[in-house]
């Protein structure tokens, strides 16, 4: 599916090459200490690492199906979906050269990619039955495998009493803050409902999960609105949301969309920002921010043809194809 990429606002700093020693130099606050290191992916459902410069080709991965790579905060481990040739999904992690899988969770199902704290000490991940789009937001240890899951609980926007089960998919965490794509459809009260009391309920959103007070809400990017998916048939706007990840420091989002085009499906792929736009293609999807900032790093499927790995800087200049593949995420270095 080419889905595309949207950037919300990221102060400049001062672009080097990715990976290198000058890579420090970058005017942005990091989440994560240090540079930029390999970035993992998915190949044919089985995960890679290659570095910034395209050298290094590494497979990590071979029996079943893998896909969704993320790494810790320390740079150390990848956490991942692992799936059986009878379909059974479970979170995996593994050391940073492939070495030492070893099984985290006994779900049977996982939906998206999963999620570290940024202490690396928890991850987060969406489980849920084969018959559901999208699944409950769980909590399980980062250091330990095999732990009990813990439910997400928030209050909804509209309704300060509506303490309920955040359902979705495809988390981000920063301090503070948990991006996710939610699905209004199996929680108690419609996850996707703005406060501005629209009729957009039923529909498919990006959500932002507030630890500290619980609260979760609806993002409001200035060329649209909040950003929810409508249905296109009744003159929505946004077809498709989804794959929301954050800046190393928090303060910025990125996450692909596709406008609708008339009628009941989407139109051409588009790209826009809440504050500045980020200069993109049709196909872009996938986005992940290199440590630093100064980068961004994402699928490109263009029909007919295999997803391409691009790098460019967070302005979209210097755009160039590193490899064949998706889902790239982008490995933090001391």
């Amino acid at each position: 599916m080419n889905r595309v990429l949207l950037a919300i606002a990221l102060v400049a700093g001062t672009l080097t090459m990715a990976g290198s020693a000058a890579a420090a130099s970058t005017t942005i606050p990091r989440a994560y200490p240090g540079k930029n290191g390999l970035i993992a992916f998915t190949r044919s459902n089985q995960i890679y690492t290659i570095s910034p410069r395209g050298t290094g080709l590494k497979k990590l991965t071979s029996s079943g199906k893998n896909y969704d790579p993320v790494w810790n905060p320390a740079g150390t481990e990848i956490a991942y979906e692992h799936e059986t040739p009878a379909g059974v999904r479970n979170i995996w992690v593994m050391n940073a050269n492939g070495t030492n899988k070893r099984q985290w969770t006994n779900t049977g199902a996982t939906w998206g990619s999963p999620a570290w704290s940024p202490s690396g000490k928890t991850l987060l991940l969406s489980t849920g039955g084969s018959s559901q789009w999208a699944g409950t937001l769980e909590t399980t240890s980062g250091t330990v495998p095999m732990q009990a899951r813990h439910a997400l609980y928030g209050y909804n926007q509209n309704d300060s009493n509506d303490y309920t089960v955040l359902q979705g998919n495809d988390p981000s965490w920063t301090t503070g803050n948990i991006a996710f794509t939610a699905s209004p459809w199996y929680a108690a009260n419609d996850t996707c409902f703005p406060p501005s009391g629209s009729g957009d309920t039923g529909e498919i959103c990006i959500d932002i999960y507030n630890t500290a007070t619980k609260d979760f809400s609806v993002p409001n990017w200035d060329s649209f609105g909040y950003v929810v998916a409508d249905a296109c048939d009744i003159g929505g706007r946004l077809a498709e949301v989804d794959w929301a990840r954050w800046a190393p420091d928090g303060s910025n989002l990125l996450f692909q969309y596709k406008l609708c085009a008339g009628g009941t499906g989407p139109g051409p792929s588009n790209v826009a920002g809440l504050y500045s736009n980020v200069a993109s293609v049709n196909g872009d999807w996938g986005a992940d921010y290199s440590p630093d900032g100064a980068y961004i790093v994402l699928a490109n499927s263009q029909p007919g043809q295999k997803p391409n790995i691009i790098i460019e800087s967070n302005t979209g200049a210097n755009r160039r194809t590193l490899t064949q593949g998706y889902q790239p995420s982008w490995q933090p270095l001391p």
